[in-house]
C-alpha cells in the first residue's frame, strides 16, 4: 500500500479530536475587567491579555478547552500590574 492509498483510507470528522472529545459550541466567558486609573488604556491592555491567553488555549485539546471556561474570572490592572483571579 502506498502512502497516498493509506491517506485516502483515513476519515476525518470535523469537530472531533483523536481522543473523541467534541469541540465547544460556545466561546468561553470573558472575565470581569477592572482598571483604576487611565481606564480606557488599561482596559484595552486587559483585553489584549485575555485575547492572547484565549488564543493560546484554542491551540490545545478540546478537553482542556472545556476546563478553560471560567478559569479566569477577573483581570485587574492596578498601577501597571495585572492581577489574575
Amino acid at each position: 500500500m502506498t502512502t497516498a492509498d493509506y491517506i485516502s483510507t483515513l476519515s476525518f470528522q470535523y469537530g472531533n479530536e483523536v481522543n473523541g472529545e467534541n469541540s465547544l459550541d460556545t466561546l468561553p466567558a470573558a472575565p470581569k475587567l477592572i482598571a483604576e486609573r487611565e481606564a480606557d488604556m488599561r482596559i484595552e491592555r486587559l483585553n489584549q491579555v485575555w485575547g492572547h491567553a484565549d488564543a493560546t488555549v484554542r491551540n490545545l485539546s478540546h478537553k482542556y478547552r472545556r476546563l478553560w471556561d471560567g478559569a479566569i474570572t477577573e483581570l485587574a490592572d492596578y498601577k501597571g500590574t495585572i492581577y489574575v483571579t
